[in-house]
């Protein structure tokens, strides 16, 4: 039983990659097309407006930039069997960057904004203590 579920594990694994690296994939294309369109569009237009044209091409950016993420995990998880803290954290920093970035500012409430600082402040925080966690147990093992 063990073997077979050994083995479903690291095939789900792979359908997972595959899946991800395919949307990746689409993803690059539609950044691309988004990007030359906003470009074409910009030398067109004499009123260079940035912040509309920019944020699905921003959006878009970090969101294969957190799939790349979710792909590392996968793989380390496949291989390692272990979660890698880090990996989860800065995962979790990219969403929460996106999320701001696409973000409309006229109908953000205030309750939102602090819940957001918030969650940047314990990812960060969680950052910090487990790469200098990390640090000393180095340190603790060469000595």
């Amino acid at each position: 039983m063990e073997l077979i579920l050994k083995h479903f594990e690291k095939y789900v694994s792979y359908v997972l990659m595959i899946i991800a690296m395919v949307f990746v994939c689409y993803q690059t294309w539609d950044l691309a097309y988004h990007f030359g369109f906003n470009m074409i569009g910009n030398i067109k237009d004499p009123k260079l407006n940035i912040e509309e044209k920019g944020r699905p091409v921003a959006g878009l950016f970090f969101s294969i930039l957190l799939t790349l993420e979710i792909i590392q995990t996968i793989r380390v998880f496949s291989h390692d069997h272990s979660v890698k803290l880090r990996i989860i954290l800065i995962v979790g920093l990219i969403a929460v960057t996106r999320k701001i970035l696409m973000f409309d500012m006229e109908d953000v409430n205030p309750m939102s904004e602090f819940a957001i600082a918030a969650l940047i402040i314990a990812l960060s925080l969680g950052y910090y203590l487990v790469t200098t966690s990390e640090k000393s147990v180095v340190r603790n093992s060469d000595k």
